[in-house]
């Protein structure tokens, strides 16, 4: 059974109902009794699995994933976003799908811990001395920082999709700016 439920309802700083898929609304104390239960049974077989909502709205945008291996899905979109090997100084196909914090280390199989590399880069990024740290930039777009056993750091950011043109920002002031140039030359 999937039972959904927010951290405060779960530790008890809240009596929001939790939902139980299939059936509907659970009291939270209902829910608290189910989840603990499940922890304390040894012959429970139960997981609890994060679910992240943004936080105006509480749409459901991404969940904990425990898969080793990227579900299709997932891998299909890894693949259109990096396009090519994602190591920086690499162009080659990707022909591998891994994590860049490694899933043995506790890296998650999600969107932002994924990369496409190739054979070659894949394995030699396991080596002593390399490491790479998977990031979201100010722009919201993917990006990794390898790091070689030499200490370099290099920095890879996916790439745009095709046809997809660069929108510069134009601060308020710039726009001011432009009105006010614009004006003079009107005569």
């Amino acid at each position: 059974m999937n039972l959904v439920l927010s951290d405060e309802t779960l530790l008890g700083g809240s009596n929001a109902p939790a939902d139980l898929c299939g059936y509907g609304p659970v009291p939270a104390a209902i829910a608290r009794e189910l989840v603990s239960g499940a922890v304390d049974d040894e012959r429970s077989r139960a997981t609890i699995r994060r679910l992240y909502a943004r936080p105006a709205t509480g749409a459901l945008v991404a969940m904990e994933s425990r898969a080793r291996l990227f579900p299709r899905g997932l891998a299909a979109f890894i693949r259109l976003r990096d396009q090519r090997c994602r190591t920086p100084y690499c162009d080659a196909p990707i022909r591998h799908l891994d994590h860049a914090r490694p899933w043995v280390a506790g890296g998650a199989t999600d969107v932002g811990n994924g990369l496409g590399l190739c054979e070659r880069c894949n394995y030699v990024k396991e080596v002593t001395g390399w490491s790479v740290r998977p990031e979201v930039d100010e722009k919201c777009s993917h990006a990794a920082e390898f790091t070689t056993p030499t200490g370099m750091t290099y920095r890879s950011g996916a790439p745009p999709m095709p046809g997809w043109s660069v929108r510069l920002e134009i601060s308020e002031m710039e726009i001011a700016v432009q009105m006010a140039c614009s004006g003079l030359h009107a005569a």
